[in-house]
């Protein structure tokens, strides 16, 4: 494209642009690709051009002044000067006497440089005049066939047609995400190279899945059948949804993921011909639409921001077509629920009026995100597991090729899932595979131990900035940001200032007396690797990492007992107990304040006094099977009165129970499940109990075992049915599992099908009168069966 257009074809380009479209895409952007700067626009009521000042940095500190004269038309004479000519002369004169005022040092300065840019020729006769008329040197005259070998030279990109000021903001854009500096490098810990993960060459494809049912209407009646949706991350930017939530539990990629996305639009809007394509990605941190109230009014912030121009601002008509993908990462961590409705209200109020920008949001599995997505018809995607096939991409980088290094790391991967039972996710690969000395017979048992070796690793083997190892005091740095990260979620926050953070360190160093070190403990701490500066505030690289810390701060159960109902502190109580796995029995305090509460409450705690159980594997077996009976007969009598609420209590019963069991699935995940006793007698409750135990076997990976057990099970009612039918097709489908394990999902599904059929219309029922599709912006709701629309509504995910 950019050696296409012919010469003549260029001329015309130029000449056909209005004074201001020729100044402001042409001009401007030529001279500030030269290094200028601008001052401001000057321009007289009866100036037919129009001037602008621009600012050069010369040679020891001289600012040398630069005023540009634009003019468009030709600028010809023959023995006679044209009128043209002579009011070119009349408004260089102006302009070579225009005052300039300066404020470093103060002064005031007339202009080192005058230029006539025209959009037409200057002929020799007309040059010469000028230059006869003004008699000064500092004149200078460019006109079109001068631009255009500028232009050629200097801005080649502008025949593509594509706005200089979006180009700018394209590459500060790039360049801003290149220079991210949350994420955990390939780098780390063993000098591999510096590639971002979400970089060719290092990112690994994420595969995103969800469940919905289809629905069609043959001879006026009704039919539905579950739907599986399964695309690679990268087809969510052509999806043709305009809304779209992922979610994921921590360290699963949803951050690399959003920033791949951003990378894949700004290359192809930087390789765009054509102004259409080029599309503007914006990335936004949840965090900071805390004290928002306009999404709109953030984007324009971020731009000047970005590029230090307030005159690179996002234009109205690109919202109006589409051509901004806002991107938004973590909603799970504005920590309290009001953060998190306030985070969604500004998506939907942003989604509702520009339909036509593709907005796509991140976050850990929220009960308020998940209704939400039912309720608006917003696509809910769920990251699938990530698979030893995708951590072998990881390690085989990790290992620099080295077959030995390579397979003991996949190794010790394969055996920390299939021997401990350990998800794995990217965040988790990385980490594991950052510490050196991989020994398949030495596999960290739970995510805590791999954490703190990990943290042990950056906190005193990392300072190579000073030429060697820091072993020694990396306990009492873990200490310190063990304290700080203690501290921030207690208050729910996940940064502070870079003067907070220094001041915390010196009162903790105060305390121990080792206040005279904290320059030199502050500046090791914040080049560790494990926190994030971001101008002057500091935060932890990844949220898990706070998480992790604070977790390990906490030193008596007394101190989460009143908060062990909060989602915020879930994960860091789950780290505390992996800190200490022996204290199982300090489990029973927790239960004993889950038992106080009602209703979400206690289904909240039961779900992380569950999780943390699963951290404890070093209390007794007898203590943690008996410890696991108490979760199973929590979380069932919850389930239970979930079932039997009176009716109305939920306005779409099904739905409240999938989402609840899909969210507390993992916390019965135990090789110890079929170890609980089982009640003889027969009641709802039992029911829920023996529910949850096969769905907790399946969920470890014994579906194989419980095969014939699920098939025999005939509870009252079929809703737990339809989460064993659940359970078992993640399994089938979704999940990483052995050939068996496939089989007998495929034989639970066969038998189980048939009973939850009803229950898939019953889905369908509850969505009646909720949205079921958004078309250019109009809800349409469904009020007889024969009105359904070919298409599909949320079910499981």
């Amino acid at each position: 494209m950019l050696n296409k257009l012919s010469h003549e074809a260029k001329k015309q380009r130029l000449a056909a642009l209005d004074e201001d479209h020729f100044r402001d895409e042409v001009v401007r952007p030529l001279f500030s690709l030269q290094g200028l700067r601008a001052y401001r626009d000057v321009c007289g009521v009866d100036e037919e051009g129009k001037d602008c000042i621009l600012l050069k940095d010369a040679e020891f500190g001289i600012t040398q002044v630069y005023v540009i004269q634009t003019k468009t038309g030709k600028l010809n004479m023959t023995r006679k000067a044209t009128e043209n000519v002579e009011t070119a002369i009349t408004q260089l004169r102006t302009a070579m006497n225009t005052k300039v005022a300066l404020l470093s040092p103060p002064r005031i300065q007339k202009p080192d440089v005058v230029y006539l840019c025209c959009s037409g020729g200057a002929n020799t006769a007309a040059r010469k005049h000028i230059f006869d008329e003004l008699g000064d040197n500092r004149i200078r005259v460019m006109d079109v066939d001068d631009i255009i070998g500028f232009l050629d030279t200097h801005y080649p990109t502008y025949w593509l047609n594509i706005s200089h000021f979006k180009r700018c903001y394209l590459e500060a854009f790039r360049q801003r995400l290149f220079d991210l500096s949350d994420a955990v490098f390939l780098s780390t810990a063993q000098g591999t190279s510096a590639l971002q993960p979400f970089a060719e060459g290092a990112y690994v494809e994420q595969r995103l899945f969800r469940v919905t049912t289809h629905m069609t209407v043959k001879h006026g009646e009704v039919r539905s059948a579950p739907k599986f949706e399964e695309i690679e991350d990268s087809k969510l930017l052509n999806s043709g949804h305009p809304l779209i939530f992922v979610t994921g539990e921590g360290g699963t990629g949803k951050t690399t993921l959003l920033r791949r996305m951003a990378k894949l639009i700004c290359d192809a809007s930087l390789a765009a011909t054509d102004p259409s394509e080029c599309i503007l990605p914006v990335l936004i941190r949840s965090q900071d639409l805390i004290h928002e109230t306009d999404l709109v009014e953030h984007i324009h912030k971020l731009f000047l921001k970005l590029t230090g121009n307030d005159e690179t601002t996002l234009e109205h008509a690109d919202l109006e077509a589409g051509r901004v993908v806002v991107l938004i990462d973590a909603v799970d961590e504005l920590g309290s629920g009001t953060g998190v409705d306030h985070a969604i209200s500004l998506i939907e109020k942003f989604h509702k009026s520009h339909e036509k920008c593709q907005v796509i949001v991140t976050t850990r599995p929220l009960m308020a995100v998940r209704t939400y997505c039912a309720g608006s018809g917003a696509p809910l995607f769920e990251i699938a597991d990530f698979s030893i096939a995708q951590a072998a991409r990881i390690t085989r980088r990790m290992a620099l090729g080295e077959s030995t290094g390579f397979a003991a790391m996949t190794e010790a991967l394969r055996r920390a899932k299939d021997v401990h039972g350990m998800k794995l996710s990217p965040l988790l690969v990385t980490v594991f595979a950052a510490t050196p000395n991989f020994q398949t017979s030495d596999i960290p048992p739970n995510l805590t131990a791999i954490f703190k070796k990990f943290a042990a690793l950056m906190l005193g083997q990392w300072d190579r900035q000073k030429g060697g190892s820091q072993h020694y005091e990396w306990d009492l740095k873990h200490r310190i940001l063990s304290s700080i990260a203690l501290k921030w979620h207690s208050i729910k926050k996940s940064e502070s200032s870079l003067k907070e953070f220094s001041s915390d360190v010196k009162g903790i160093l105060d305390a121990i007396g080792h206040g005279e070190r904290v320059d030199d403990l502050t500046d090791e701490l914040l080049r560790s690797g494990l926190l994030l500066i971001d101008s002057e505030n500091v935060s932890f690289r990844h949220h898990l990492f706070q998480e992790y810390f604070a977790g390990t701060a906490i030193e008596s159960v007394y101190d989460v007992e009143s908060v062990v109902d909060e989602e915020w502190w879930r994960n860091a109580i789950v780290f505390s107990f992996g800190a200490r796995p022996n204290r199982g029995d300090e489990l029973s305090v927790l239960i004993e304040r889950a038992r106080s509460l009602d209703g979400a409450e206690r289904y909240r705690a039961v779900v992380s006094i569950g999780l943390a159980l699963q951290a404890c594997f070093m209390t007794g077996i007898d203590q943690r099977s008996e410890l696991l009976s108490e979760v199973l007969g929590l979380l069932s009598g919850t389930f239970k009165d979930l079932l039997n609420a009176p009716a109305g209590t939920f306005e779409y019963p099904v739905n409240e129970f999938l989402f609840h069991f899909l969210e507390s699935r993992s916390c019965v995940s135990s090789d110890l499940i079929l170890k609980t006793p089982r009640p003889n007698v027969k009641s709802d409750e039992v029911d829920c109990m023996e529910f949850l135990r096969l769905a907790g076997a399946i969920e470890t990976g014994l579906i194989a075992r419980v095969k014939d057990e699920v098939i025999a099970f005939e509870p009252s009612d079929l809703r737990l049915l339809l989460g064993l039918h659940a359970v078992s097709f993640f399994v089938q489908q979704l999940k990483v599992s052995t050939s068996e394990e496939r089989t007998a999902a495929m034989a639970i599904l066969e038998h189980l099908s048939p009973k939850v059929a009803p229950l898939i219309n019953e889905v369908f029922q509850e969505f009646k009168g909720m949205v079921l599709e958004l078309q250019q912006g109009k809800v349409r709701v469904l009020n007889a069966p024969v009105a359904i629309p070919k298409g599909h509504i949320e079910l499981l995910g």
